[in-house]
């Protein structure tokens, strides 16, 4: 049976964290994110599918979600993204019987008002304990929970910091927000394939970026003095494993940045009575 894993959003976290989850429970199948600026090899046994361009709204979603669902035969679904989807579309189709949502952080208020239907699950993994909110929102809908472990990448030991400041984000419109103002350290900034244009203006007013593409951005280490990016829990959760470095992150409509950071390691970790989830556990 055909296994989907669905992680849309922007930029490459999502893809770097479904590609860990599948490998942990020993699983091929489809990944499913929104159009990445470079398709980065995977895996054997894991193919990415980018959702169409075309879809800008929850109609237009919901309907070439179902049709990649018929069409590949899907009878198993990992949900690695808001319980209802980006845009509420999870809620308009049928989906398989089998599914499964990956929890984490969530702005319950604010996501909650566009969303019509949320449907229920089988198993909900969880990655962070909810807010008040939302575990209040969706604790009838979770059917058996179990801890997903954090799947980051262990800390190096005895690293020497680096003079060096790092950027990571895939929204070249919102570069401008990252890169300081005034700054003679050397930057290295991770981000999408740059036009002649944006390359001219980037190295007119810093003269130190080192531009490059790397996947998974972890790759890089955490050596670097300042870090900062418009990532989520993916990048996140690796960061708190490395608290030497200054991490500066750019708020987020749906994610609870500020409550994140300020949990830190603590909130990646199980509570008491929660089953962690084995590995090449799946149903």
């Amino acid at each position: 049976m055909t296994l989907l894993y669905y992680a849309p959003g922007g930029g490459l976290g999502h893809l770097s964290r479904a590609v860990k989850v599948m490998q942990y429970i020993n699983a091929k199948g489809i990944i499913v994110t929104s159009p990445l600026p470079i398709t980065p090899a995977l895996p054997d046994g894991i193919i990415h599918l980018a959702i169409d361009k075309q879809c800008q709204d929850v109609g237009s979603l919901a309907g070439w979600l179902q049709k990649q669902l018929r069409h590949f035969n899907i009878h198993r679904l990992i949900v690695d993204s808001f319980p209802a989807g980006i845009f509420g579309e999870l809620g308009m189709i049928t989906l398989p019987e089998q599914r499964i949502l990956v929890s984490r952080l969530l702005n319950w208020p604010v996501y909650q008002q566009g969303i019509s239907a949320i449907p229920s699950y089988r198993q909900t993994w969880y990655c962070e304990w909810p807010a008040a909110e939302q575990e209040q929102a969706l604790t009838h809908l979770t059917g058996t929970r179990y801890w997903l472990p954090l799947l980051a990448t262990p800390p190096e030991q005895d690293v020497e910091p680096h003079a060096g400041l790092l950027i990571i984000h895939s929204n070249v419109d919102e570069l401008p927000l990252l890169l300081p103002k005034h700054c003679s350290l050397p930057i290295t900034l991770v981000a999408p394939p740059l036009s002649q244009a944006q390359h001219a203006q980037l190295e007119q007013r810093w003269p130190q970026v080192q531009f490059t593409q790397q996947f998974p951005c972890d790759a890089l280490g955490w050596h670097y003095q300042a870090v900062r990016c418009g990532a989520g829990f993916n990048l996140m959760s690796e960061y708190l494993q490395h608290p030497g470095a200054k991490f500066i992150a750019l708020p987020r409509r749906f994610d609870l940045q500020e409550l994140r950071l300020q949990r830190g390691i603590r909130g990646m970790l199980p509570p008491n009575a929660m089953p962690l989830l084995q590995p090449k556990f799946f149903w």
